[in-house]
């Protein structure tokens, strides 16, 4: 079961051994494919359900809690959006939580982009989700402050600027850093708000460009609206951004600071990264914000 020193290898006999033992329901549902990310493994289980297993240490607390705070809003958003359903426990010698969700076939954002047409649906779905909240819960990624990421910007940066797109323009990295820069030192302005906590390309599903709904909810928690409202963007082409912050309600001088400087961050990120979908996607936006040479 193990691969890495720290990762986790899901297999169909442990998926199959923890449904039987804690979801008995669907004792007799096929085992199907498994979707391996970074940080967990998204297995279907039958026709309608799935499994989210986290697959690195440190996401336990997240994904014991998910189902439970995501509750009391399953009648409340008019979006669609697949949510854990019940929390499994560890066992079989799995040793985190884990979410039993309901199951759609159906591509993401990362494979099918969306078209411009989706922002309107996008941005009601965040305006949904944001609601304010005094919480003390917090994840990693919206609720804290964006000098936590600090370090790996500075980290990424040298090896975004040796790098070249397709079509060989290169990144101005000079302005992709001062943008970051800027956000650095803006203060949040807005209350903390509920926040989907982990909105990238894979988390979102696409009709053939249409917005058809949100997935993976462990980050959710409060957090600054500018994180999730940057990861949007990223996934619509600049001309639409303004339909997006138009249909969620808008956003503050501040807040649009912000969100440019976390566009920058992820940028970053999907172009260092492994996934080719992630990466042309960040080739595209880039040059849309004249972050180019020659553009």
């Amino acid at each position: 079961m193990t691969g890495s020193p720290h990762r986790i290898i899901i297999t169909d006999e442990l998926v199959s051994a923890l449904v039987r033992d804690q979801f008995p329901h669907l004792a007799d549902r096929e085992i199907g494919r498994h979707y391996v990310m970074p940080d967990y493994t998204a297995v279907r289980v039958g026709d309608d359900h799935g499994v989210h297993m986290p697959t690195v240490p440190g996401l336990d607390v997240y994904y014991e809690r998910s189902t439970r705070l995501i509750a009391p809003f399953l009648e409340r958003w008019s979006f669609p959006f697949v949510p854990p359903l019940r929390t499994g426990r560890p066992g079989h010698g799995y040793p985190y939580h884990f979410e039993l969700t309901s199951w759609i076939s159906a591509s993401t954002a990362a494979i099918v982009p969306l078209t411009p047409s989706a922002a309107g649906a996008l941005g009601d779905a965040l305006h949904q989700i944001h609601l304010p909240t005094e919480s003390p819960l917090r994840n990693p990624t919206s609720s804290v402050p964006l000098s936590t990421f600090a370090s790996s910007m500075r980290r990424w940066l040298p090896l975004v600027d040796a790098m070249e797109s397709p079509d060989r323009a290169r990144v101005r990295t000079d302005l992709m850093r001062r943008t970051w820069e800027s956000g650095l030192v803006t203060p949040v302005d807005v209350p903390f708000t509920w926040t989907h906590g982990r909105l990238a390309p894979r988390f979102v599903i696409s009709d053939q460009g249409a917005f058809a709904g949100l997935v993976e909810w462990c980050y959710f928690a409060p957090g600054d609206p500018a994180a999730d409202l940057a990861g949007a963007l990223m996934l619509l082409p600049a001309d639409a951004h303004e339909d997006l912050l138009g249909s969620y309600g808008g956003a503050t001088t501040a807040t649009r600071t912000r969100i440019a400087a976390i566009e920058m961050f992820l940028a970053a990120y999907y172009l260092t990264g492994e996934d080719p979908f992630t990466r042309n996607l960040a080739w595209r936006r880039l040059r849309e914000l004249e972050m180019l040479d020659g553009t």
